[in-house]
């Protein structure tokens, strides 16, 4: 795998261990060989809807949603930002075709991690086995949060959430695109926005 250099990697690896503390720097080290650093152009596509593809997927740089398209709509599921990292998830876990398009909000690097091959060395080296599982939990928390949200929150409260804990995907991504993930109306959220920013600004005035 080409890089720009070993200061390049060794940012990449910390980057990782900061997002990720349970990962192990050396075993990190040895999935190199298996993983390729990839340039996606903004508003390219990654892995499209049936396509088989079993690559575990870091974003070192911009930003990618999923998405799927029925009765001619397209449905985003799902947001993610550098550091973050996300796959085809039936093509890895139930062998089949991709049922989700993920695609570029922007012009990012991403480090793409090949399953297989990864997966063929567990057994030679238990560090890279238990970083796979470190990546899975990951992956499958990921899963269950955006799940959870769907179920249990309202649009939002799930709005509420994103603004704490990511707030710097809602400035950096269409705003049809931000209310389809929330599960509501772009005219919609640009009302609630409209509320919390006078809400907050009230609770302000109150403080002072």
């Amino acid at each position: 795998m080409e890089t720009s250099g070993e200061d390049f990697l060794n940012k990449m690896i910390m980057e990782f261990k900061n997002e990720i503390p349970e990962l192990s720097y050396n075993a990190i080290l040895k999935t190199i060989p298996y993983s390729e650093i990839i340039q996606v152009k903004k508003k390219d596509y990654l892995i499209k809807e049936g396509q088989y593809d079993r690559r575990i997927v870091f974003i070192l740089k911009g930003i990618f949603r999923a998405f799927h398209i029925r009765e001619e709509k397209e449905y985003t599921v799902w947001l993610r930002k550098e550091m973050d990292v996300f796959a085809s998830y039936t093509s890895i876990i139930l062998n089949q075709p991709s049922n989700l398009t993920f695609q570029a909000l922007e012009d990012s690097t991403v480090l793409a991690i090949n399953y297989d091959l990864l997966k063929s060395k567990i057994d030679e080296d238990v560090n890279i086995a238990k970083n796979m599982l470190v990546i899975f939990e990951r992956i499958v928390l990921d899963l269950v949060e955006s799940l959870e949200g769907q179920l249990i929150l309202s649009s939002e409260e799930r709005f509420i959430r994103m603004l704490e804990n990511k707030p710097e995907i809602i400035s950096r991504v269409p705003q049809h695109q931000l209310a389809s993930v929330l599960g509501m109306e772009p005219e919609s959220l640009s009302r609630l926005k409209n509320k919390i920013v006078k809400k907050r600004a009230s609770d302000r005035q109150n403080k002072l």
